[in-house]
């Protein structure tokens, strides 16, 4: 088993998150130059959004109590995008009005989705970081949303995914599931979502034809057309990640295994030495590797056939809330409670 239990594996050290908490959302650009990552206060998310993102305007006039403005201060609401090899910083995108809980770039890698606990989901461009190109507020708009939760800070967007084509985003928060066009703005899809105060995600196959998102504890699987169930994946999962090579699903929590996307049907289940739920997961480029982030300040990377344990990283001080690989399998991202992101090399695939 290869191991990486000192600095030699380490290519990057960024910092740049120290003073604003723990590293929540990390994504490579798709040629692999440039890493966008964001964090998050310690502990539970921050509490009510702040009044200028209601769309209920009495509500706008509405002043926070001190310990609320003392909250938002402390909230960092910046993006950071920067070089994975110098850490040098590329661009700051600080347009969102409270903690940023995801980051996608597109297929093209002009633009970059990004989902905030306000209940909006940006679209903006590395050229135009200082300025937004769209806003999506459906999840604000939805009929079934009431002032008091609008009052009361509880319509968050939790995660927002470029579909494959880059002609659509799926994004999950409030009430629902939506799916929408990112030019134009328009609401195509909505599905139902009964897990309004827990955390979740949302992913496309890699050919479109399909949307996942996690309910509860459990992960389902939809038409990404007409939004049609197709199957659930039951019990103790916080977070999910589709292969990108064929119609399976990875998941990690309680236990981290390999699913069937369309019959819901376990193929593989994966050895752990950790008690407590894994938060993260990812495939790597063509689909022989996943590499998971434990409740412990370790990286374990499995051979996805095999189910063998292939790399160790150890070089974090707190858990591991994201992680991802580099497009060309080279190098692995990860970060978490210890407010660092470390790039590293998994020498898997090393010419």
């Amino acid at each position: 088993m290869a191991s990486l239990y000192n600095k030699a594996g380490v290519v990057r050290i960024y910092q740049g998150h120290r003073r604003t908490g723990l590293v929540y959302a990390i994504a490579w650009s798709p040629d692999g130059t440039a890493i966008a990552s964001t964090s998050a206060n310690s502990g539970h998310m921050p509490g009510p959004i702040r009044p200028s993102s209601f769309r209920i305007s009495p509500i706008e006039s509405v002043r926070p109590s001190p310990r609320i403005r003392e909250k938002w201060e402390r909230i960092d609401d910046r993006v950071h995008v920067w070089n994975p090899l110098t850490g040098k910083g590329i661009a700051t995108y600080s347009r969102h009005v409270n903690a940023v809980m995801s980051i996608d770039f597109s297929p093209s890698g002009r633009q970059i989705a990004t989902a905030c606990y306000d209940g909006t989901v940006h679209v903006w461009s590395l050229t135009t970081a200082a300025s937004t190109q769209l806003t999506y507020r459906g999840h604000l708009e939805a009929p079934t949303v009431t002032e008091f939760q609008l009052r009361a800070g509880h319509v968050h967007v939790l995660s927002a995914r470029w579909s494959p084509d880059g002609q659509r985003i799926a994004s999950v928060g409030g009430d629902d599931v939506r799916v929408w066009n990112p030019n134009t703005r328009r609401t195509m899809m909505t599905i139902p979502w009964s897990n309004r105060f827990g955390e979740s995600t949302v992913g496309w196959s890699s050919d479109g034809s399909y949307l996942a998102f996690r309910e509860f504890d459990s992960v389902r699987i939809v038409d990404g057309t007409s939004g049609a169930k197709r199957t659930d994946m039951l019990g103790g999962i916080y977070t999910f990640d589709w292969s990108p090579r064929s119609l399976q699903i990875a998941t990690a929590g309680e236990k981290v295994r390999v699913w069937d996307a369309l019959t819901g049907q376990m193929i593989r289940q994966f050895g752990t030495d950790t008690d407590g739920f894994a938060r993260s997961i990812s495939w790597s480029w063509d689909g022989a590797f996943l590499a998971v982030g434990g409740p412990d300040p370790v990286v374990r990377v499995w051979e996805a056939r095999s189910a063998r344990q292939v790399c160790v990283y150890d070089l974090h001080h707190g858990w591991i809330q994201d992680l991802a690989w580099s497009p060309d399998g080279k190098y692995i991202a990860s970060g978490g409670a210890d407010r660092e992101v470390h790039v590293w090399q998994t020498d898997l695939y090393r010419a």
